[in-house]
């Protein structure tokens, strides 16, 4: 094998770094010194090419024998330093404790830390990198690059790839055989992606910033990061060296990874891998911002419009909201569980969608079902490896499709709630992407399609329409007001489907079919939910039979009669008896907790929305609460809050933003969090805050609001209103 000599140049800038390079040593001179300094007395590029041991030229490359005791320091030695020694004191304590732990001779100087440092190569997966690159080895560091790979190569030749590595730190879990069996294999260009497709090396199953910081670092750049990225096995061969430099210049190569999600040019589901990875990247008590660098934080859509006075939360807020909530996952379920226990708590979406699958196959191949089962908590009972598996055999052993195929069997729904429009807007943007600059931004139609949701005869523009006149959180609502999306209440209504052409026929007093069409339960017995197909209902009025004394509604009024099927295959809801939000706040129920000072509790329930924190309800130390014991369950769709009108919620002159939770309870002593949100850090009047609360289906005795735990400052609360149906 042999590379261009442009490569040794890299190599020399790029990957070693054992040569001092001084404007003294012409370039060819470098290239000589690297030789020598990797193989010993090899000829200098140009030399004769009869020595069989010069790789300089055509003849046969060797590699010289790897020393016994290679000068550096191992790996976990250099782990163990890092952690005890920060490197703040210029990298003394550190170059002290790694020149302890030394083999070989070899000398680690705070000089080298500390510019490393400076250069953003702070972390214990990138500093010893930088150290190798630059002369002091961290022994088997991490797994060789196909640019190091072919570096090596080039100055020693391919049978002294193993031992050129191990020199260089790059020989984590490789050895000269298994590159020996790629080469054989894949050729010179593919040995990296067929070390990861044999496991020979592990494989990181997910694109994360790290990743690009390695390529970078080791690469010395990003113009061919894509490539790199991609030889591991991480990056989808759909993203270009291109996409790549779009980001690059948007947000530098620091932000590179969260920017191909955000632009949606790489998948951007929260998935438990995602939990695990920065937990062990990071921490425990940092995942979400490491979810936020790398483009995977749940940002829950806002209410668009926004409505005047509501607090809209900033970037950092959302972090630190998802880390109480991460934290309080952790305390309960333990790591392991975090992403199940944050879709019960509808922190993110807790519907199995073709994102979700597309994720696992990812990472799992046809064992994606195991995948889903550590994300979700509860999986439909018919959903099992072998019939998930033959729907990625119906679809040619791809993900794709796979989502509609479980719900054509009626396993996954088929009826879009708001939960799954919320879930296609972030995952694949609002809009689709009019210059399919963006592959992965489709827009809610096409992604609600992809998993059978998309009711029949609704188009983007529809959804477009409905989002501009209400907002995405009630985009579902709008839906079906308009009829774009088939509503039970409004087919049986006068001027219905049901209303106009069935009802006087099949009704209480005269049931001919035996059925009432004016009951959902007497419906239902001519009604397959989720197979139109299969439905008595529908095949009578398709095939015309009905109705009996009517029109030929197929002839004469198509779009109902596909009404009709769209309401069936969503699976013949009933919609009569569940109101829209009531307009006015529940006045019911005892008041409870401990903000009794200013005008006490009954304060922020007296319908006065501006008052001074003397008359509202306050705290009298930090960690206040309030709410409400009702005496039945009650179902709260909505809350809106009012700070106080001179110090809002908590004087955040001077003690900043705080942090409140929603939570419920049945007993009014384990409460369950169902909404977080953080106040402005400045106090301008009495800030309102309006939130719709996730997931509103279930009915509870206590329901309040608490100062999350770390907050800062009494709680104030000028008035609370809780909203119901």
């Amino acid at each position: 094998m042999k590379l261009s000599t442009q490569m040794n140049f890299n190599f020399i800038g790029a990957i070693v770094g054992l040569i001092s390079l001084s404007s003294c040593l012409t370039l060819q001179q470098d290239v000589d010194k690297l030789r020598n300094a990797i193989s010993p007395g090899s000829a200098p590029t140009g030399a004769s090419n009869n020595n069989p041991n010069n790789n300089g030229g055509g003849g046969t490359p060797t590699s010289s024998p790897t020393p016994s005791v290679i000068p550096g320091v191992p790996n976990a030695a250099f782990q163990s330093c890092f952690t005890s020694n920060p490197t703040t004191d210029g990298g003394v304590q550190l170059a002290s404790c790694l020149n302890a732990s030394a083999v070989g001779g070899a000398v680690f100087t705070s000089t080298q830390i500390a510019t490393c440092v400076a250069a953003g190569n702070a972390s214990s997966s990138l500093l010893p990198i930088c150290l190798s690159k630059n002369g002091q080895v961290v022994l088997q560091n991490h797994s060789a690059l196909q640019f190091e790979i072919d570096a090596c190569n080039s100055a020693v030749g391919e049978s002294g790839i193993a031992g050129c590595l191990a020199k260089h730190g790059a020989d984590l879990g490789i050895t000269q055989p298994e590159i020996d069996q790629c080469n054989t294999a894949a050729g010179e260009s593919g040995i990296e992606k067929c070390l990861h497709k044999n496991a020979f090396i592990a494989t990181q199953a997910i694109v994360m910033q790290n990743s690009a910081n390695l390529c970078n670092l080791v690469e010395g750049g990003t113009t061919t990061m894509a490539l790199c990225l991609q030889n591991s096995l991480q990056l989808p061969a759909t993203v270009t060296q291109a996409d790549i430099d779009t980001c690059v210049t948007a947000v530098t190569e620091a932000d590179v990874i969260r920017c191909l999600r955000v632009k949606y040019f790489i998948p951007n589901t929260l998935m438990q891998y995602h939990i695990n990875y920065c937990s062990t990247a990071v921490g425990p008590t940092a995942i979400a911002n490491c979810l936020n660098t790398n483009g995977v934080l749940p940002i829950n859509p806002l209410p668009s419009p926004t409505p005047a006075g509501v607090a809209v939360e900033t970037a950092a807020q959302i972090v630190a909201d998802l880390q109480l909530d991460i934290n309080s996952c952790i305390t309960a379920v333990g790591e392991a569980d975090v992403a199940q226990c944050l879709r019960k708590r509808g922190i993110i979406s807790n519907q199995v969608m073709q994102s979700h699958i597309d994720s696992c196959f990812a990472v799992a191949g046809v064992n994606a079902y195991n995948c889903l089962a550590a994300n979700f908590a509860v999986l439909p009972t018919t959903l099992t490896t072998d019939v998930l598996q033959a729907c990625f055999t119906k679809n040619g052993g791809t993900s794709a499709g796979a989502a509609s195929c479980l719900a054509a069997q009626g396993i996954l729904p088929t009826a879009a709630q708001q939960t799954h429009i919320n879930e296609c807007a972030r995952s694949a943007g609002i809009d689709a992407d009019a210059t399919a600059t963006l592959p992965g931004q489709i827009g809610i139609a096409a992604c609600l399609q992809n998993s059978g949701l998309l009711p029949t005869g609704v188009t983007q523009a529809e959804i477009d329409t409905c989002i501009g006149a209400v907002g995405l959180q009630n985009a579902s609502a709008c839906l079906a007001n308009k009829a774009y999306i088939p509503s039970y209440a409004q087919m049986i209504s006068t001027t219905g489907v049901f209303g106009t052409y069935c009802v006087s026929c099949h009704n209480a007093n005269e049931m001919n079919g035996n059925m009432n069409i004016s009951s959902h339960a007497s419906i239902l017995g001519k009604v397959n939910p989720g197979n139109a197909a299969g439905s008595t209902l529908y095949k009578e009025i398709s095939s015309g039979a009905m109705p009996k004394n009517g029109p030929n509604l197929v002839n004469t009024e198509p779009a109902l009669v596909s009404l009709i099927e769209a309401w069936i295959n969503q699976g013949a809801n009933d919609d009569v008896d569940v109101p829209a939000t009531a307009s006015a706040p529940i006045t019911t129920g005892t008041t409870i907790g401990n903000l009794t000072g200013g005008g006490g509790l009954a304060a922020a329930f007296n319908g006065t929305t501006s008052q001074t924190a003397a008359k509202s309800a306050e705290a009298t130390a930090v960690g206040g609460f309030i709410g409400k014991e009702f005496t039945a369950p009650e179902t709260i769709t909505k809350y809106v809050l009012y700070g106080s009108s001179d110090l809002c919620y908590n004087n955040p002159a001077t003690n900043g933003a705080t942090t409140l939770l929603l939570q419920y309870s049945d007993d009014g002593v384990t409460y369950t969090i169902a909404d977080t949100v953080t106040t402005t850090a400045t106090c301008t009047g009495p800030e309102m805050i309006s939130r719709n609360v996730p997931g509103s289906n279930l009915a509870h005795m206590y329901w309040r609001i608490s100062q999350a735990a770390g907050s800062k400052g009494d709680l104030i609360v000028g008035q609370l209103q809780f909203y119901g149906y």
